[in-house]
């Protein structure tokens, strides 16, 4: 009788542990799903000069855990900002409102740094101090509220040799 008792109790705790392990894993693959979406053409001026990006991206959702805007901090140089957007239709939206339903981000944002930086031992990776300051700043605005941050997306750009 306690045996059966036992092996219930120790099958109940095995099954959670395995569907929360489950739960945890799918949530993170939908992240990744979304991060590995970003891509956009960096711009050539910022590419021929050496400037890199370090930026934060800001998602924010509504109470059903669907996005409802996307944007690049200040930091992010206008060029950058306007070919993030012009891509927006090619991101895997649906995989991260999946990971905003599975981790409860319903009416709070979601904070993913962005750094973009070149391949060549040519260009230099130095930030400046404006754009080091701007990084959590929208619309000039400092970000406030209910927030989630999670790892970067590092993006590595070929940089054509001089």
């Amino acid at each position: 009788m306690i045996t059966r008792q036992v092996f219930r109790i120790a099958s109940i705790l095995i099954l959670s542990l395995v569907s929360e392990t489950v739960f945890a894993q799918s949530a993170e693959d939908n992240l990744q799903t979304f991060k590995k979406s970003i891509f956009f053409p960096y711009p050539d001026f910022l590419l021929n000069n050496c400037i890199p990006t370090a930026t934060v991206l800001k998602i924010e959702f509504d109470s059903a855990g669907k996005i409802k805007d996307m944007q690049l901090s200040d930091s992010a140089d206008l060029l950058v900002r306007a070919a993030f957007q012009s891509n927006v239709k090619f991101y895997k939206k649906e995989a991260l409102e999946k990971y905003a339903s599975y981790t409860n981000l319903f009416n709070s944002a979601l904070l993913i740094p962005l750094y973009i930086s070149f391949t060549s031992d040519h260009c230099s990776v130095m930030m400046k101090y404006p754009a080091i300051t701007s990084m959590t700043k929208f619309n000039t605005e400092s970000y406030s509220g209910k927030t989630m941050v999670v790892s970067s997306i590092d993006m590595k750009i070929g940089k054509p040799e001089q």
